[in-house]
């Protein structure tokens, strides 16, 4: 089944956090999803704007993107993504990061990055079929581990 790609909204809250506890060693505190639901997933700051989406498969958030842009800098910036476990290698992440790198299409955004745990081999896997590519490391980004920075021109 085809997942609906959404904003995120105040109900979905309980499914993102156990999704987050689930996926990452050092989850995000709930505050900010909490914010992100509160502002249907659209938060302005004085760098840019934070958006959030999710897909929800039969009624359940399975997954979630979070993305700025940052303007100063002319470019997108992968903050979170996550898929439960159950959900996984279904092109739910593919169509979720796809669908944050076509909001840059009205925007002035050259390029879009982010970092991955040097370890995680699945994730870089992932990125690098999305066509994005290894341009540097981060040392010790994660307190115990480098960090590989990719990224794609826009």
């Amino acid at each position: 089944m085809e997942p609906i790609i959404r904003p995120v909204m105040m109900q979905d809250l309980s499914e993102i956090l156990l999704i987050e506890e689930q996926c990452f060693k050092s989850p995000w505190s709930p505050s900010v999803f909490f914010l992100l639901a509160d502002r249907q997933g659209h938060v302005l700051n004085r760098e840019g704007e934070i958006s959030m989406l999710v897909a929800e498969v039969e009624g359940q958030v399975v997954a979630y993107i979070v993305w700025e842009y940052e303007i100063r800098q002319k470019r997108g910036h992968l903050l979170n993504i996550a898929v439960q476990d159950d959900y996984r290698r279904r092109g739910i992440a593919g169509t979720l990061l796809s669908c944050a790198l076509e909001s840059f299409q009205s925007t002035e955004a050259e390029m879009f990055f982010l970092e991955v745990r040097e370890s995680n081999t699945s994730a870089r896997r992932f990125y690098e079929k999305m066509g994005m590519a290894s341009v540097s490391r981060s040392k010790r980004y994660y307190e115990d581990e480098d960090a590989i920075i990719y990224q794609v021109k826009l």
